[in-house]
């Protein structure tokens, strides 16, 4: 039993789809509801105060704004963990930055407008801290899709679904000042009324749109709230010849939100990474145990989630 309404449970799952790009977005998910227009609003208002819902607002590709991201990791002493989070952290580009159990215990990633600008960032971190930083860039994305069950978790989480594919970015998109007004407006939580977008601002955002700028408009939600408190980085060892079958096969699973092959370095032979997100570990390990069976990987590391230090998407302006 979640303790949460019907009503609560359809709300949680129709948010974390696309907004509809329409002056009264949220009609559609009353009619799913079978309420009304002012209910499921309020209910959103309501779930958003109980921390169930994080944030709503734009999702952006940051290629299309010129940008590149990495992975990066390093093995920072038990004494220095903390200032060294906290440098980190402060770092603009930053959007995610977590504690994990392993020698490599820092994990972040990192935005900018070029690899050689995220290489001088790390550098001048070392210099700041005495700490390696190593980078590991995605060279395929399977999976970047963040959706949870608001039921919880449960077995249909690892049951094998159609593979979709993270999709091509296109060419860099050049923006207009409205747009770039308009985006910075979009990156903040839209307001729950009943127009949430003014007539203006739903033309751009639909033109963002179907430039690849904007994701989607929607929900994170808080998924420790919703009982998936093991939270686990799978990194692994895979062929060349079966990285895309291996790939495709973690991306088809619902309890895998993130799904990359990445370069690795020296004294880190992992090349398949994978957040996996479930309410035992005993579910994890078994679904491992499966995939490392079928797609023959025999090295692999786990590394649960043990502090967030950060979590705030980049904000382009």
């Amino acid at each position: 039993m979640t303790g949460r309404s019907e009503l609560d449970n359809c709300v949680l799952q129709w948010v974390q789809n696309p907004l509809p790009l329409t002056e009264r977005p949220f009609r559609e998910l009353a009619q799913q509801a079978g309420c009304s227009e002012a209910d499921a609003i309020a209910a959103i208002r309501r779930l958003k105060e109980q921390g169930y819902i994080r944030r709503y607002r734009a999702q952006l590709d940051y290629k299309r704004l010129g940008r590149v991201a990495t992975l990066v990791t390093a093995s920072v002493p038990t004494e220095k963990l903390d200032t060294v989070a906290a440098g980190v952290s402060a770092i603009e580009g930053v959007s995610h930055n977590y504690l994990r159990n392993h020698k490599f215990n820092l994990w972040f990633t990192c935005q900018d407008e070029s690899f050689e600008r995220i290489e001088a960032i790390l550098g001048k971190l070392t210099g700041q801290t005495g700490v390696e930083f190593r980078a590991l860039p995605a060279e395929t994305v399977y999976k970047l899709d963040v959706r949870f069950d608001p039921a919880g978790p449960s077995e249909k989480d690892f049951l094998a679904g159609g593979y979709q594919p993270a999709g091509e970015t296109g060419e860099v998109v050049e923006l207009t000042a409205d747009q770039r007004q308009a985006l910075r407006l979009l990156q903040e939580d839209i307001a729950l009324t009943v127009s949430p977008l003014s007539p203006d601002l739903l033309k751009i955002a639909q033109k963002l749109s179907d430039k690849g700028v904007i994701r989607r408009i929607a929900a994170v939600l808080d998924h420790r709230k919703l009982g998936y408190t093991v939270n686990v980085m799978l990194a692994a060892v895979v062929e060349k010849a079966r990285m895309d079958a291996a790939g495709k096969a973690m991306a088809s699973r619902a309890a895998v939100s993130h799904c990359y092959q990445r370069r690795t370095f020296a004294g880190w032979p992992y090349n398949l990474f994978a957040m996996i997100h479930a309410g035992r570990m005993e579910d994890v390990q078994r679904f491992i145990d499966e995939l490392a069976e079928e797609y023959r990987i025999c090295d692999y590391t786990l590394l649960p989630t043990v502090r967030e230090f950060k979590k705030k998407p980049v904000f382009y302006s």
